[in-house]
């Protein structure tokens, strides 16, 4: 089906679309519809992204749960991806345990650079606690530091290792995003890689949301290097940065976003976060639409723009869409109204595949019960929603797989690998190990 409400943009700019599931909805209000946006990125003009160098912070975990094959790993990862850069490259090192320690700050990749960063990765060593935030943000400020004085355009990014829960200074991920929101504005993202089993999915998701970046898993060490190489690729392949999607709402209308991105809703506007995207990838936002009751008009317009920075300037680039129309109707004519079936499709995938993810942070934050509750609701939710629609059973009968299993408390490695894969699912994203793993495959059917 052609989406009528398309832009259909030049050469080297996204493609960007808008649409309901249905066009009308209930004039006395409490009825809900779905707005599904579609970002694409453009092309990459690889002649230019693999020449800007990159800013680079790499910031290590080296609390004393890193001891042994783990900090071995991370820092012969950390080599390996020096040694990938060139010499018109920068590094930042810094590690963190109770204490932070920065081992260089914009260092330029001359020999005497690249030897005082491999003699600083030799000597590294566990120390104390964890003290993630610290260390994380100073990563940042030599980053910004750099980035003050340079006198060409490079591509600032952190990469933020950690294998625990943050248990000292910022442990609050509504902060820790609220600081990688500021930071990404300033032009700084950062990407995020737990190791093991033990650190904290919901801290370093934050960060990488609102940073911009995109967070892994590393279960074995030997997967920390395979991901931070794939990280730098990403990192040359990077078509649009900063990347923002903003719905004005009309008022009394209400939104909110079925998706793992970073939103915020205000009345009147939401914003969605979607951060870097490569060459020619695809981002598709669902959001939750309420109207109010009809109060005069005989329909509500929403206006979706898009805002971006290409890898090579820090200007932001606008994109409008033409206005998405619901019609006030009763409540036979809602029912009675034919929906637009792949956008229909669309929102039953984003929708189990977040509720998936909802549910199993409830899970390992303790909250079992109301982990349970969350995916029994949205299961029958999901169930009126998809009734007599094909393609939707698939989604469906995932969710009823998937909602009895909440009763009791997952194990963490398989609660990680369900969450990672919903995350990555949601976000159109590849796992970068790899060595995929099954757990939770069951929950999240194939693509269609």
């Amino acid at each position: 089906m052609t989406d009528s409400n398309a832009t259909v943009p030049p050469a080297a700019e996204p493609f960007f679309s808008a649409t309901f599931d249905r066009s009308l909805i209930y004039h006395s209000g409490g009825s809900y519809r779905y707005l599904v946006v579609t970002v694409r990125a453009p092309e990459a003009d690889t002649q230019v992204t693999e020449k800007l160098p990159l800013n680079l912070a790499l910031v290590l975990d080296a609390s004393g749960s890193m001891a042994g094959p783990r900090l071995d790993a991370a820092r012969l990862a950390a080599q390996q991806l020096i040694d990938k850069l060139g010499d018109d490259e920068r590094v930042s090192l810094v590690s963190f345990a109770s204490d932070v320690i920065v081992h260089g700050s914009g260092m330029a990749l001359d020999p005497m650079g690249r030897a005082t960063l491999g003699a600083a990765l030799n000597m590294m060593c566990t120390r104390g606690s964890t003290d993630l935030g610290a260390g994380w943000l100073q990563g940042c400020e030599c980053a910004a530091l750099r980035k003050a004085t340079a006198d060409r355009m490079e591509q600032s990014h952190v990469f933020l290792l950690s294998d625990g829960h943050a248990n000292q200074g910022i442990v609050d991920p509504v902060l820790l995003a609220r600081h990688a929101n500021e930071l990404r504005q300033r032009g700084i993202s950062t990407s995020t890689i737990g190791v093991g089993m033990d650190y904290s999915p919901m801290q370093l998701q934050a960060i990488a949301e609102a940073g911009g970046g995109r967070m892994h898993d590393a279960e074995q060490p030997n997967e920390i290097a395979e991901i931070m190489l794939a990280e730098l690729g990403d990192a040359r392949a990077t078509a649009m940065r900063d990347v923002e999607l903003t719905i004005e709402l009309p008022p009394g209308v209400r939104a909110h976003a079925l998706s793992t991105a970073q939103s915020n809703f205000m009345p009147g506007r939401m914003r969605v976060v979607l951060g870097s995207m490569l060459s020619k990838a695809e981002r598709t936002i669902v959001i939750q639409v309420e109207a109010p009751p009809q109060f005069g008009a005989p329909s509500i317009a929403l206006h979706a723009s898009l805002s971006w920075r290409t890898p090579t300037s820090d200007d932001r680039k606008t994109m409008g869409h033409p206005p998405c129309e619901l019609t006030f109707a009763t409540g036979g004519d809602c029912l009675r109204q034919q929906r637009d079936l792949k956008a229909t499709q669309t929102t039953a995938m984003h929708w189990q595949t977040w509720v998936v993810h909802q549910a199993m942070q409830r899970n390992q934050d303790g909250r079992i019960g109301e982990g349970h509750q969350f995916a029994e609701q949205q299961l029958r939710h999901l169930e009126r929603y998809c009734l007599g629609v094909p393609g939707c059973q698939v989604y469906l009968e995932a969710l009823q797989r998937y909602a009895p299993t909440m009763r009791d408390r997952y194990d963490t490695r398989v609660a990680k690998e369900v969450m990672l894969k919903s995350y990555k699912y949601n976000r159109s994203e590849r796992d970068r190990r790899s060595y995929i793993r099954e757990d939770g495959d069951e929950f999240l059917p194939p693509r269609p």
